[in-house]
């Protein structure tokens, strides 16, 4: 039952994904640019959230209902607000005219065949691009959070290497390296659109996936040759960054090759 939970809500997700930036199309280049950052700073508010919650638990010796109970009022009050600012922005003379623009270029449509040939066009030229995208969605999606979260502090057990050492290290660092990589593509492109520079620099996070499984760790075969902390904030910063750095030049790589 927990799986096919975790199915629809992944369903919906996508769904909700697709969506959204089918209507964040409809805007000019400047303000569909800021979508993407502030999905990830969420992300990272999400991360906060949940270590805001757990430590109000922590005053309560670690009641993991009242951490849930936090962590959704928290969720239940951003959606609040989500909603207001929509119906606020739905009322702007901006939307207005940006949406009622759309509507009229919906009469000037492609033919079913020509959209056929325009998209093969299409695929011919971005699919290394689109390669190199999913591999490195791949790579993180096997270690992130799956295999990452069996990782543990060096240190005897206390309140941070029990509690928050995993919100901390794992999710939290994970998702600021991810923002500050996407942001760094403002000012660097390297290694550039041509040749195969991002795709091997894509193809080349896969050696963290080794290095994680030699991360300190309890219940894990691997032997452990990593066994201090920082390797592992190390890597997670790195794993991090290049996510971000990675598959944001694949994204601004394809209007050029185009």
């Amino acid at each position: 039952m927990n799986i096919y939970y975790l199915q629809m809500l992944k369903l919906m997700n996508v769904i909700y994904n697709n969506d959204k930036l089918n209507v964040c199309n409809v805007y000019t280049g400047f303000s569909t640019s800021n979508i993407l950052p502030t999905y990830l700073v969420l992300r990272v508010f999400s991360s906060l959230a949940r270590i805001i919650s757990l430590g109000i638990a922590g005053l309560e010796e670690q009641d993991p209902r009242l951490s849930g109970m936090v962590y959704f009022i928290i969720a239940d009050v951003t959606l609040l607000l989500t909603m207001v600012s929509y119906h606020y922005c739905t009322s702007l003379e901006y939307y207005r005219s940006v949406t009622g623009s759309a509507d009229k270029d919906k009469g000037t449509k492609q033919s079913v065949s020509q959209q056929w040939d325009t998209y093969k066009t299409v695929m011919k030229k971005v699919w290394p691009l689109g390669f190199t995208m999913s591999m490195v969605l791949l790579i993180t999606m096997s270690v992130y959070p799956s295999v990452v979260v069996y990782v543990t502090s060096m240190y005897p057990s206390s309140q941070w290497t029990e509690v928050y050492f995993q919100p901390t290290i794992t999710f939290l660092l994970f998702n600021i390296g991810d923002v500050l990589g996407r942001e760094v593509t403002r000012w660097v492109t390297w290694p550039g659109s041509s040749g195969w520079g991002v795709h091997i620099l894509g193809l080349s996070r896969i050696v963290m996936i080794p290095l994680f499984l030699l991360c300190h760790g309890d219940n894990k075969t691997f032997p452990t040759l990593l066994d201090n902390d920082a390797y592992y904030i190390i890597l997670m910063f790195i794993f991090g960054i290049s996510n971000g750095y990675v598959a944001t030049l694949t994204y601004i790589f394809y209007p050029k090759i185009l």
